[in-house]
């Protein structure tokens, strides 16, 4: 844990109590909110884990009355593209330009040469339909940057985009196809923008497993944003933007049952943790985790953990919190542009700039405490992520079990590395 933006377990642990002690009280009541609404459409048992994305999709669908495929008409994909590549040129001064002389393995490819203030730094290759078997939602590295033997990167970019079913029509994205594409665009910017001249410290390959998501997760709190949304949108055959009230509740549908699902989160981090630091059985650990931080029973013959991929054959072992780290560190970088206005385009460029010659300049060069240091001129703090639940997701503040200290304390990570 020492050689993690963290710096120690005792941060983490305090991370996840902070969070806890905040929306533990929320996801209580949005399972009671779920259970009265389950009763009143008949059900008359007690909800348990199994119940609970059947109401929970019902719940949605009844509260919101949203058609997705609607709204996708507001979101053809060159124009969410157009709308991903002016924010980026505002923010990070990096332009696009499309090439037509290279090959690639299917004909729905197209090819991007990407500048950085003029200077040519990197090509990607957006392969962006869902087709066969494909490969999709995924940001792969085809060649990294080294100015030791001067080669720039190339980033190839997959999402799942359902294609036109008329060829003369634009694909229409939902909300979560958008979603993907900017979190999947924070990776390839990640690996497109490093300034340090070595291929194994270029991007987020080497960087601390808790800050390499960071530029994912920062791009993803844009699309959050309603201007930024409304921006993006013209629908297909007016060319009107998404209605007001439509935004409104497009982005409230996102953040349904939120404190539950980071309630979930905390769980998955802390029995993955006491799995590697504790001394009990897997089973009895995760059945007393699950009584910390998750609002309904686990059923007896829960086995659930036997699926947990992520830290039993996948990457994360002992790291799974990390994900939720990323969000926090991401959220409070995000918030250096809230301060200085979202509207303000000068703020959007000095801001930008200076999250390029950080975040995206360093990669894993110097250690990720450092670099957040060097751009926010501070250690990060819990409080940004405590407020975009509590006032940008708009969870009642009224309800929070503890509006203490907790929420202000600013992290002071280890300098071993």
């Amino acid at each position: 844990m020492t050689f993690q933006m963290a710096g120690s377990l005792e941060t983490v642990v305090n991370f996840m109590d902070v969070l806890k002690q905040n929306f533990y009280e929320v996801a209580e009541q949005e399972i009671k909110t779920l259970q009265d609404f389950a009763e009143a459409n008949k059900f008359s048992h007690k909800l348990q884990m199994w119940d609970i994305p059947y109401y929970r999709r019902k719940h949605e669908t009844q509260t919101f009355k949203l058609n997705h495929d609607e709204i996708s008409e507001y979101f053809p994909l060159p124009k969410v593209l157009n709308s991903l590549f002016d924010l980026c040129t505002t923010l990070f001064g990096i332009t696009f330009k499309q090439r037509f002389d290279v090959d690639t393995w299917h004909p729905d490819v197209s090819v991007y040469d990407v500048f950085e203030e003029g200077q040519y730094t990197g090509t990607f290759y957006l392969d962006p339909y869902n087709r066969g078997n494909k490969r999709v939602a995924s940001t792969l590295t085809g060649r990294g940057k080294s100015d030791v033997v001067n080669i720039k990167p190339i980033v190839y970019l997959s999402t799942a985009v359902w294609p036109p079913y008329v060829k003369s029509e634009p694909a229409l994205m939902s909300f979560g196809d958008i979603y993907n594409l900017y979190w999947l665009f924070g990776a390839l910017l990640t690996e497109m923008l490093p300034r340090v001249p070595y291929l194994e410290m270029a991007g987020y390959k080497n960087m601390e497993m808790d800050a390499s998501e960071i530029g994912h997760y920062f791009m993803t709190y844009w699309v959050k944003q309603p201007e930024i949304l409304q921006r993006m949108s013209s629908h297909y055959e007016t060319g009107k933007c998404l209605p007001d009230d439509v935004t409104e509740s497009l982005l409230a549908s996102d953040r349904h049952m939120c404190a539950f699902d980071l309630m979930h989160e905390c769980y998955l981090s802390t029995y993955d943790l006491e799995c590697h630091m504790g001394q009990l059985d897997w089973d009895d650990t995760m059945r007393n985790v699950w009584q910390v931080f998750m609002p309904v029973d686990m059923d007896v013959e829960d086995r659930s953990a036997c699926a947990f991929h992520d830290i039993f054959s996948g990457r994360r072992a002992a790291a799974y919190y990390t994900g939720l780290w990323s969000r926090m560190a991401s959220r409070d970088m995000f918030e250096a542009f809230r301060e200085g206005g979202l509207e303000n385009v000068a703020n959007l460029e000095t801001v930008g700039r200076r999250f390029r010659e950080t975040y995206f300049a360093h990669g894993a060069g110097i250690k990720a405490s450092e670099v957040f240091r060097q751009f926010r001129g501070r250690d990060p703090s819990f409080k940004p992520f405590i407020d975009y639940y509590k006032e940008e997701i708009g969870i009642n503040t009224n309800v929070l079990r503890d509006q203490k200290s907790q929420e202000h304390i600013s992290l002071n990570p280890t300098e071993t590395k």
